[in-house]
């Protein structure tokens, strides 16, 4: 019962919010089949003995399975949605097909017995195939768990590699539990280990709510100014180094008034490839901390290293700008940790840079520089 609360104020959370979105649509989805599934769990709790004689006993373990089964379904698309790669059409028919065959195997059991058997009075008893109907009831949810620790492996970003971490730690409560319940099968600990996964998984989706910029995924303001001051406390208390760069997009306003509604956005989103693709595997942290402002920063390595890295930024916004019908640049100002009072003086000494670079790009076209 406690699960069953914990999950409704959950959905009413997630309903709240309003948002529409792929990822939050299945969310919703995967909250409302999971409180279905521990609905069902409570009422399996009072028929197994057959209280209630065996079609009650049935159709509650149908409706368990049916339950249980569009949970895993919808949590694998919450996963592909998360990624941008929500299937439709026939790329949807092999993610259906585990759910399907779990639902067949539960009600063919009436007639077989393969999965479960219920006897003339009601009382419930596991099948010689109840481990296998497991198997592939949780067939979604492994092998979006397997994906998840495979992008792991090939990411070098902290921030991507923390995200796969909870998705794939969606699995292990559900694990766990299951163990439990299948040495102790009258105790709920399936629909335990179900409410502790998808509390989790809200967790995070909250605290990317408030780290992360909706419109690139990079780092937002409030988690920009934690990582400069945590990383300059340590320059400054244990020694150490800090390079920071301020990029701010040129005619970004102009740009998007003479452009089609929505140009801004896809802007910003392909700056923020950019900056990806240059620091792949390079220990830096990027952040948008305003409109069309970014920053780029790294504790370790050489100032030449990161002049280099700054390079291969400029080229990639000159390759980007070739395929656009307006053109796309970004001013750059960088400096490093050298003894300054505190992280704000070392950002103003990088936007002071960032300004000349900006100013420099103006004049080179003739155009009056007005800050």
């Amino acid at each position: 019962m406690f699960c069953l609360m914990l999950l409704i104020v959950l959905y009413g959370s997630v309903l709240y919010t309003r948002d529409n979105s792929n990822v939050q649509r299945m969310f919703r989805w995967t909250l409302l089949a999971s409180i279905a599934t521990v609905c069902s769990d409570i009422l399996w709790g009072f028929t197994y003995e057959g209280s209630y004689g065996a079609s009650v006993s049935w159709a509650v373990n149908i409706v368990y399975s049916v339950s249980e089964s569009m949970t895993y379904l919808l949590w694998a698309m919450h996963y592909r949605a998360s990624h941008t790669d929500f299937p439709k059409g026939r790329r949807l028919v092999p993610w259906i097909l585990p759910a399907v065959a779990a639902i067949a195997m539960c009600i063919t059991s009436m007639a077989t017995g393969a999965y479960i058997s219920i006897d003339s009075s009601g009382v419930y008893a596991r099948g010689p195939l109840h481990g296998l109907y497991t198997l592939i009831v949780s067939l979604p949810v492994v092998i979006v768990t397997l994906e998840s620790i495979w992008r792991m492996a090939r990411s070098h970003r902290r921030s991507e590699i923390l995200r796969e971490a909870t998705l794939a730690g969606f699995i292990l409560p559900l694990v766990g539990c299951a163990v439990v319940q299948i040495i102790w099968y009258d105790l709920p600990a399936l629909a335990i280990g179900l409410t502790l996964s998808l509390l989790v998984v809200y967790i995070n989706m909250q605290n990317m709510k408030i780290t992360e910029d909706p419109i690139t995924g990079l780092g937002n303001r409030f988690r920009m100014g934690t990582y400069l001051e945590s990383r300059f406390d340590e320059c400054r208390n244990w020694g150490g180094t800090l390079h920071l760069a301020v990029m701010d997009i040129d005619h970004f306003t102009a740009t998007v008034a003479a452009n089609p509604p929505g140009t801004g956005d896809r802007a910003l989103a392909m700056v923020a490839r950019v900056l990806r693709d240059a620091c792949e595997g390079k220990g830096c942290f990027i952040a948008k901390y305003g409109g069309d402002e970014f920053l780029l920063a790294r504790d370790h390595g050489t100032a030449e290293e990161f002049e280099g890295i700054c390079g291969d930024i400029r080229a990639g916004m000159e390759e980007l700008s070739g395929t656009l019908p307006y053109e796309l640049r970004l001013s750059i100002g960088t400096s490093q940790y050298d003894g300054q009072p505190n992280a704000r003086a070392l950002f103003d000494q990088a936007d002071a840079n960032m300004y000349r670079d900006k100013r420099s790009h103006y004049e080179s076209r003739g155009i009056r520089w007005n800050r």
